[in-house]
Formats: C-alpha cells, structure tokens, sequence
C-alpha cells in the first residue's frame, strides 16, 4: 500500500469513529441537527489536529454552542424554541437534552480559498486525498457507518434537520438514501428556497427535512411548519 493510500484509509477510520464531526447534545435525542461541516477560524493544519483530538476522546457533550458567535447555531436553538414550543432557551446541545448536534463531514475549512488550494495545502498532506471532491466522495460511505451506528443506539429520533440543499445527494447518500426519496415541499416564503422531506423505509429513522443553510430569522417558523406538515402525511 503506498503512502496516500495509507493516509487515506488512516482518515476514513478517523471520519467513521464516535466522535469525528459532532458537536454535542444526546443521542437519544428526538431532534438531530446536522450541517454541513464545521466552521473554522484556524488554518486547515491548526484546526485539523484540533478536531483528530476530538475524535479520539468523547465529545463534550455539556457544549453549549448556541452561546458563542456563530450565527447559525444561534438560528438552530430558536428552530429547537420554536419545535418544542418554549419561550426561553436552554443548552439545547447539553448532555440529557432534547437535540443532537454533528455534520454531514467530519473536516473544518476557514475559506473557499482552502478548499480550492486543496492539492497545495496542508489537506491532501494529512487525509492523502487529491481534491476536495474526492474528499467528499470518498468519505460519504465511512459517514454512512458512523450515521447507521449512531441511529442504532437511538430510539428513533422524531426529526432529523438537514442544511444546505446543494448536498442533497451528500446527505441522501450518509443516511443510506436515493436523492429520490427526498420531496420538495411547498415553500410559502417569497425568497426561491427550497426544502425536502423524505420518509424513508427504514424503521431507525421517522422522516428527513433538508432546508436551505442560509435562511433569515423570519424563515424560522417556515422550517418548523415544513416538518409538521411532513408529520401529517405519516
């Protein structure tokens, strides 16, 4: 085996573990909360061996991400708000909470620029990888390991949100699906979003909503309606 390819299957081994690409909360949590990837401020090098760390010990899972700076986790403690009809808010990602944080990758870029400088950087050094596309193709089927694994330990989680439409087939693919099985749904908001419910044939999972990442505030009520409307059809 030569070198990329053994860094390559040490970073497949990595991106299936526990703990790779989830931030925290419960896992028998009735709402799962999964992005794209997470955000970084460090360079890829720096952030890299942060979150290897992070998968070789559990996941904090007393985090309490909706307190910092980034702002698409403060919009996802209001969908919890808004799902579980509470007025204030709490650590929704806390251990014995009502939600689960991960993402569909386990890796963290600062910028577009880091992942177009893929082959020059430090990325294709660490994960023996060529280009972020063959990063993404070749880790869909460890994330559908870890996914399938971590449905397994749940009692079925009521919703599973999804973000970001334009991995559709990504996050089809992570949870064993045919980007088929994903229905647009009616969008009642002025802005051309679209979002996707899919009810697969899987007793581990109830139904799938994909919403867009980049939504406004105001858009909040729209994804909590979308999901209990995909309930009705149950």
């Amino acid at each position: 085996m030569g070198e990329s390819a053994e860094k390559q299957k040490r970073f497949l081994q990595y991106a299936a573990s526990p703990y790779a690409g989830i931030d925290g909360g419960d896992e028998q949590a009735e709402y799962w909360f999964v992005g794209m990837e997470w955000s970084a401020r460090e360079d890829f090098a720096e952030s890299f061996e942060k979150w290897q760390k992070c998968a070789e010990s559990p996941y904090s899972k007393n985090v309490d991400i909706t307190k910092g700076s980034w702002a698409f986790e403060n919009r996802l403690n209001d969908i919890y708000k808004c799902l579980s009809h509470k007025v204030t808010g709490e650590r929704i990602f806390a251990d014995g909470s009502n939600a689960f944080k991960l993402n569909l990758f386990p890796l963290s870029f600062k910028s577009q620029e880091e992942k177009d400088n893929w082959q020059s950087d430090a990325a294709a050094q660490q994960t023996g990888f060529t280009s972020f596309a063959e990063y993404q193709r070749a880790v869909i089927p460890a994330r559908r390991e870890l996914f399938a694994a971590l449905l397994k330990k749940n009692n079925k989680p009521k919703t599973i949100f999804c973000f970001g439409t334009g991995y559709l087939e990504y996050f089809a693919a992570a949870f064993g699906l045919s980007k088929k099985a994903f229905i647009e749904q009616p969008n009642r908001l002025a802005r051309n979003y679209r979002f996707y419910a899919a009810f697969p044939d899987n007793p581990l999972i109830k139904k799938i909503i994909l919403c867009p990442f980049y939504y406004a505030d105001s858009d909040i009520k729209h994804i909590v309606n979308c999901s209990e409307s995909a309930e009705n059809r149950l």
